[in-house]
């Protein structure tokens, strides 16, 4: 896993896959900050909380490779939307935006990271299983879905060619500072990413899978370590 020339990291973790040990689990819960070590307690079930927990670390250790600030030194905060960002940057001559998503068996990152002196580029992303379970038949799921998108949208979805280039509306209109990437994780797994005032000489970056190995390297501990919370945790029964 790297931080690309251009400036952009595509990473996937394989949650499904993670069945940690309890020397793993410590490991990992004693990376994060206190306040979201005690916010990812409160899943009910195990997967959602091993997804939540990737998230976090995949952020850490974005920014500590991105900026070669110390691991321990970095403070995530979260935005009047929920949204994780870099809470302490000062000091860094580089800008970072991340977000990470999950669904289905993955937990994804895209971040990229800017010059301070730069526009900083804004990224989102967004991971689907491709499965529908809506219950409807499609050509009903289709019409309810027809008050989601304007007139002019659906003008443009049902005009496009598979491949050509996203296009992307904000409130109906169509907004050129906008790039917008899809690409399959696996044949059952889509992800999105957007961005926002990407530089000139910006190529799209592929995703790729990143093992517990490689997330955890560098990585060093904020907390102590936590038996007794790493024991709770143990028990929360899978859902599958």
């Amino acid at each position: 896993m790297a931080i690309r020339a251009c400036g952009s990291a595509r990473w996937a973790f394989k949650v499904s896959e993670w069945r940690p040990s309890m020397e793993e689990l410590m490991l990992a819960c004693s990376c994060i900050q206190e306040e979201e070590k005690q916010r990812l307690a409160k899943f009910v079930f195990r997967e959602d909380f091993n997804s939540s927990l990737m998230g976090r670390l995949m952020m850490r250790k974005f920014i500590a490779d991105a900026t070669a600030v110390p691991y321990d030194a970095i403070i995530l905060g979260r935005d009047e939307k929920g949204k994780p960002f870099w809470s302490n940057p000062s000091g860094s001559d580089r800008r970072v935006d991340f977000n990470v998503s999950h669904q289905g068996d993955y937990c994804v990152l895209a971040g990229c990271v800017s010059q301070e002196r730069a526009t900083a580029t804004k990224i989102g992303v967004d991971i689907m299983k491709m499965e529908y379970t809506g219950g409807k038949p499609l050509s009903e799921f289709f019409r309810l879905m027809t008050r989601n998108f304007s007139p002019s949208e659906w003008a443009c979805i049902k005009s496009r060619k598979s491949n050509e280039a996203q296009l992307v509306f904000l409130d109906g209109n169509y907004d050129a500072k906008w790039k917008f990437e899809e690409s399959l994780i696996d044949s059952q797994h889509c992800v999105a990413v957007s961005l926002l005032d990407t530089p000139a000489n910006y190529v799209p970056v592929p995703f790729e899978r990143i093992s517990f190995e490689q997330l955890m390297d560098g990585a060093k501990a904020l907390l102590e370590i936590d038996e007794i919370y790493c024991h709770n945790i143990q028990r929360k029964e899978y859902k599958s």
